[in-house]
């Protein structure tokens, strides 16, 4: 006798499928099919690169600016995206200018105190309200200013959402750090 079960089984999707709904997940939702790669920005195959290796196993995303060549109207979504990541148990480690990324990480490490040759020491170290209260950096200065215009990306959760970790300041100072410390950076506690 079948067996018959309360709900209908779900059929699986394609693999083509699956990457192109995590594509509108990264906000390249615009893309054409068969577009040539060099017409894409460094953010926009950034982000293509992550949609197809999200659903792959991994515990660490690095990702160099992937704002660039972002629609502001699609970074609330980049945001969410890189939340679910860190919600699902990965380190997301990212090295960007934008203030409302750095606006919702859990820990930055400032590299400075200029670019180029001017920088390169360790000139703030912590949670992106320390880095606001100390306005001890130029990256604290222009972050402060953000978050004073009210202009933050609507955290879920006051100034911080799990796990994702901002990179670069206003003026190329890189900023590096990691969720859950895989490469040894302490991470404030939740």
């Amino acid at each position: 006798m079948p067996s018959r079960s309360s709900a209908p089984a779900k059929p699986e999707l394609p693999a083509a499928h699956a990457i192109l709904e995590r594509m509108g997940d990264v906000g390249l939702g615009y893309l054409r099919l068969g577009q040539p790669l060099t017409t894409l920005s460094g953010g926009e195959r950034q982000r293509l690169k992550l949609a197809t290796h999200m659903g792959a196993d991994g515990g660490v995303y690095v990702l160099d600016e992937p704002t660039t060549g972002l629609h502001l109207a699609d970074l609330a979504q980049l945001l969410d995206l890189l939340d679910r990541l860190v919600d699902s148990g990965k380190s997301v480690i990212v090295i960007e200018h934008h203030p409302a990324v750095m606006a919702r990480a859990d820990w930055i490490i400032d590299l400075g105190p200029g670019a180029g040759h001017d920088g390169g020491r360790i000139v703030f170290e912590g949670t992106p309200a320390d880095l606001v209260a100390a306005r001890s950096t130029l990256t604290g200065e222009h972050l402060a200013a953000f978050v004073d215009h009210g202009r933050e990306a609507a955290p879920r959760e006051p100034w911080i959402r799990g796990g994702l970790v901002p990179g670069g300041g206003p003026i190329e100072l890189e900023q590096v750090g990691a969720a859950g410390s895989p490469l040894g950076v302490p991470s404030p506690s939740r």
